[in-house]
């Protein structure tokens, strides 16, 4: 039942740890822009998992204000 599905509440803050870990995700490659991950797709699986992890980084960080 759908009622019964819990959603994750958002943390108030990421732990250093993992600030430290998408921080040096940022600096192992350049993420995508909006554009390229438009233009790459939701379904794609044609992409730098590299510059995909940075992506996701960049967007966590910036969301916590950390960028």
């Amino acid at each position: 039942m759908d009622s019964d599905i819990k959603q994750k509440e958002k943390p108030d803050r990421l732990t250093p740890e993992k600030i430290k870990f998408y921080k040096c995700l940022l600096e192992k490659a350049t993420p995508y822009t909006e554009e390229e991950v438009e233009e790459i797709g939701v379904d794609s699986t044609d992409y730098d998992i590299d510059r995909m992890l940075a992506y996701n980084a960049k967007w966590l960080l910036t969301q916590y204000g950390l960028l």
